[in-house]
C-alpha cells in the first residue's frame, strides 16, 4: 500500500517560495534596461528614445502620455524623442515601470478577475498618491512620479500570494476587506503582503522610497525613512477604499481618521482629492488599456 504523502504547511510553502528569488516573476526587459539607461549619469535622449521604440507596446502608451489631457501639451505628439523632451526623465521611467507593473499584476496566472481587481486598485492607489503630492507639495517634499510608482506597487505582495498559494489566499480575500488582510495573512502564512512586497520590489530593483512606502503603507508611523511618502501612500489606499474608486468600498472609513496624518490636509482638501482622483483614474486606465 503507498501511503499518500501529508501536504505541507502553507506557510512553510510561502517561506520557501519567498526566499527564493528565482520563484519571483521578472519584470520586462525593455524595462530593466530603459531603468538602468535613465539612472545612469550619462543618459542621452536618443539611447532612451531608442529602448522605447524597441518596444511596441511602451511606446505606444509613451506617446499616448504625451498627448493626454493629464499632460496637456497642447499639440500632437508624434515622435518618441519629442514625448520624452515634453514628460522627462522622471515622467518616462515612471511610465516604463507602470507599464511592467501592468504585465506582471494583470498578467497571466489562476483567478484572473481578481489580479484585474488589483490591478484596478493599484492604479486608483497611484493616481491619488500622485495628487495628494501634488497638492502637499513642499511640505512632502515627494516626487508624484515616486509617488505614483509607490501607489502602483504598494500592494503588489498580495501578487506573490496570488501566484503561490492562489486558492488559500483567494479563501482570505473572499473573507475579509483588502485594508484589514496584514495581521490575518500572518497568521496563515508567516509573512504579510507589505513584507512580501518588498522582497519583490528589492528583487524589481525599484528606488528605495518605493521599497519603504511598500513596506509601511499600513504603518506609516513606523517608516524611519521616506516617512511622507508612506504616509501618502497610506492615505492614498484609505481615500479610494473610501470613495470606491477601482476598490472595495469601505463604509468603516471616518473622515476624521483620514485627516489624522502630517500631510496636514483639511476635509475639503480630501473631497477635492478624491473628486481629482476619480476623474484622472479612468484617463490613467485608458492609456494602460490595451
Amino acid at each position: 500500500m503507498i501511503r499518500k504523502q501529508a501536504s505541507r504547511p502553507v506557510s512553510e510553502v510561502v517561506a520557501e517560495k519567498l526566499h527564493n528569488s528565482f520563484e519571483i516573476r521578472p519584470f520586462p526587459q525593455v524595462v530593466v534596461k530603459l531603468t538602468e539607461a535613465i539612472r545612469s549619469l550619462n543618459a542621452s535622449l536618443d539611447h532612451v528614445a531608442s529602448i522605447i521604440t524597441s518596444d511596441a507596446a511602451l511606446c505606444v502608451k509613451v506617446i499616448k502620455m504625451a498627448n493626454s489631457p493629464i499632460v496637456g501639451a497642447g499639440h500632437k505628439i508624434v515622435r518618441v524623442d519629442h514625448a520624452i523632451n515634453l514628460l522627462g526623465f522622471n515622467r518616462i521611467r515612471a511610465l516604463a515601470q507602470t507599464h511592467a507593473a501592468a504585465a506582471v499584476i494583470s498578467g497571466s496566472g489562476t483567478h484572473s478577475g481578481i489580479r484585474k481587481g488589483l490591478w484596478n486598485h493599484s492604479m486608483a492607489c497611484a493616481t491619488a498618491s500622485k495628487i495628494i503630492a501634488e497638492r502637499t507639495g513642499e511640505a512632502s517634499g515627494t516626487d508624484p512620479s515616486v509617488a505614483f510608482l509607490a501607489g502602483i506597487f504598494h500592494d503588489v505582495g498580495q501578487l506573490f500570494f496570488l501566484d503561490v498559494v492562489p486558492d488559500a489566499y483567494v479563501a482570505l480575500l473572499n473573507e475579509m476587506h483588502p485594508l484589514h488582510l496584514s495581521e490575518e495573512e500572518t497568521a496563515r502564512f508567516g509573512v504579510n503582503h507589505q513584507e512580501a512586497g518588498v522582497k519583490l520590489a528589492i528583487a524589481w530593483e525599484l528606488a528605495e522610497p518605493i521599497r519603504i512606502a511598500v513596506g509601511f503603507h499600513h504603518q506609516p508611523e513606523e517608516a524611519i525613512v521616506f516617512e511622507q511618502l508612506a504616509w501618502i501612500v497610506h492615505l492614498a489606499d484609505q481615500i479610494v477604499h473610501a470613495f470606491s474608486i477601482g476598490s472595495v468600498f469601505d463604509s468603516t472609513i471616518a473622515a476624521e481618521n483620514l485627516l489624522k496624518t502630517p500631510l496636514n490636509l483639511a476635509p475639503e482638501d480630501l473631497v477635492a482629492i478624491g473628486d481629482q482622483t476619480a476623474a484622472e483614474y479612468e484617463q490613467f486606465q485608458q492609456l494602460f488599456s490595451e
